[in-house]
């Protein structure tokens, strides 16, 4: 397991480093947002800077106030390689099922990916449940709270791309599945 979790430390000064940078030249967002016409007319790149991107102090401090609770734990979990890949693909993956179930909503910011790392922790805890039972049952039952909390208000305000938290968490169940099976515990 990893001792610090330098990649998630890495990955909130880098969005909030380029929140700052967007602040002051807002043509950076404008350029590096999820633009679905965009993206189908050659600019694949807004498929991976979208998740860097934020459009308000609240946007970019929810995003990374869940990554620096979730992070963490799940890093310790998958190493920091792993982990630096569930949160890429999970992005990734994320604004491609946004693409496709969004195709005029323009998006940004790194809750595809944070999707993704929550999936990732929500699969190990359901594979911890089946050894340890009640013993785990507590943050599993946590997990789920907020799964569930997250989806509803989604699904409730204008404005949150639900398709790519969807995609991201989706992405995240299934490469940390994936990831877990090559490690014992």
């Amino acid at each position: 397991m990893t001792r610090s979790p330098t990649v998630t430390y890495a990955l909130i000064a880098i969005n909030l480093l380029v929140y700052v940078l967007c602040v002051i030249n807002p043509t950076i967002l404008f350029e590096g947002e999820l633009n679905p016409s965009a993206v189908f007319q050659g600019a694949i790149w807004q498929l991976f800077t979208a998740m860097f991107l934020h459009y308000s102090v609240s946007h970019i401090g929810l995003n990374m106030l869940s990554l620096f609770f979730i992070g963490p734990f799940t890093e310790a979990v998958y190493g920091s390689g792993r982990y630096l890949v569930l949160y890429l693909f999970s992005g990734i993956i994320g604004n491609i099922t946004s693409l496709f179930f969004l195709p005029a909503y323009q998006a940004a910011g790194a809750s595809t990916a944070i999707f993704g790392v929550f999936g990732a922790l929500g699969i190990f805890l359901v594979l911890q449940y089946r050894k340890f039972g009640s013993a785990v049952k507590p943050m599993l039952m946590q997990w789920v709270f907020w799964l569930v909390l997250n989806l509803v208000y989604g699904f409730n305000v204008s404005g949150i791309d639900v398709a790519g938290h969807i995609g991201g968490l989706a992405t995240g169940l299934i490469l940390g599945g994936l990831f877990l099976r090559q490690k014992t515990y």
